[in-house]
């Protein structure tokens, strides 16, 4: 009933018009019970007046957004103004309160039963990118124990996304630089964006919020058979429903996230993005001069510095963008 009444009101803008509902007078609202809200297009009114209300104004134009609301002790049902309980019942801000807190739940209840069945599938997909975030957690560790210099010196470099150094000001190009004592002999020279940064100056902790989030799913899997999810759902409290809600919603966030740091990672060690490096590294004023390479068709990762010799790390437990 609720659904054909909505829908004649989308197509005519008349909800006093609706079979199933009275205009009669409304005198009291003693547990009276909203069913639903509604908005009504003046548009399709006539003379663009708004809608006569059965409990303040039965005769003359009221209101445009409305409640469609059960009156048991009379057992009809009336479409009123959206506020216009007030004016006869001082309870009818609890049922407003009530009511949306009905259409929470109910929404809630209709969440859990698109998305709980499918929750096996999301929980396949954390643990694909929990391996990835411990592969790649270990490769960036061995760097920074092989080469902690370097990777510190990379940290701060790509901190602000692009590579950047300082020349003459008889340079042809760069961005003149100032410093407290006024303007400075050099100029900073932008060499290009890098990518991998969102990792790599990162406190490398994704591997322990994917595992949190992980865990938590885990608490809420009843397998992919959608009949068992709906018993599962009509067996959890109003709170474990809300935490399961929650759970699911936030690691679909957490795992986007996770993707997109984990893929930026990955395109660091692409055939540009080190070249990029090695020309910013390389420069005559770099403090820290190191060369990196990718040998052994991606399997290695090699880093070369006057200052503290030679390294190799193992790549092939990642996935890299070439």
């Amino acid at each position: 009933m609720i659904a054909s009444f909505k829908d004649h009101v989308r197509k005519t803008g008349q909800p006093e018009t609706y079979s199933l509902i009275t205009t009669k007078q409304a005198f009291d609202l003693d547990n009276a019970e909203i069913l639903a809200e509604f908005q009504v297009d003046r548009k399709k009114r006539e003379d663009l007046r708004a809608v006569p209300c059965p409990i303040c104004s039965p005769t003359s134009p009221k209101y445009l957004a409305g409640y469609l609301v059960w009156f048991p002790q009379e057992r009809v049902i009336r479409a009123i103004g959206r506020e216009c309980g007030k004016r006869i019942n001082e309870k009818w801000d609890r049922e407003q309160y009530a009511f949306k807190k009905r259409q929470q739940q109910e929404a809630r209840e209709e969440y859990l039963e698109a998305n709980l069945h499918l929750l096996p599938n999301l929980l396949l997909d954390y643990s694909a990118e929990l391996a990835r975030a411990d592969a790649q957690e270990t490769v960036w560790l061995a760097m920074r124990r092989e080469n902690p210099a370097i990777a510190q010196y990379l940290r701060s470099g790509m901190r602000s996304g692009y590579l950047s150094v300082s020349e003459r000001l008889n340079s042809r190009s760069g961005i003149a630089m100032t410093t407290s004592a006024g303007a400075s002999k050099f100029r900073e020279v932008r060499i290009g964006f890098c990518v991998g940064q969102s990792f790599v100056a990162s406190k490398n902790e994704l591997a322990k919020k994917l595992k949190q989030q992980l865990e938590m799913l885990s608490l809420f899997d009843f397998g992919n058979e959608p009949n068992r999810c709906f018993l599962a759902i009509c067996d959890m409290t109003t709170a474990e429903m809300e935490k399961a809600e929650r759970a699911i919603k936030r690691s679909k966030v957490v795992l986007d996230q996770a993707r997109s740091r984990l893929d930026d990672f990955e395109s660091f060690f692409s055939s540009q993005n080190i070249d990029l490096i090695n020309q910013w590294a390389g420069h005559p004023s770099s403090e820290l001069n190191f060369q990196l390479e990718i040998a052994n068709n991606g399997n290695r990762f090699k880093v070369r510095s006057h200052e503290f010799g030679y390294t190799e790390i193992d790549l092939t437990t990642i996935s890299l963008t070439q």
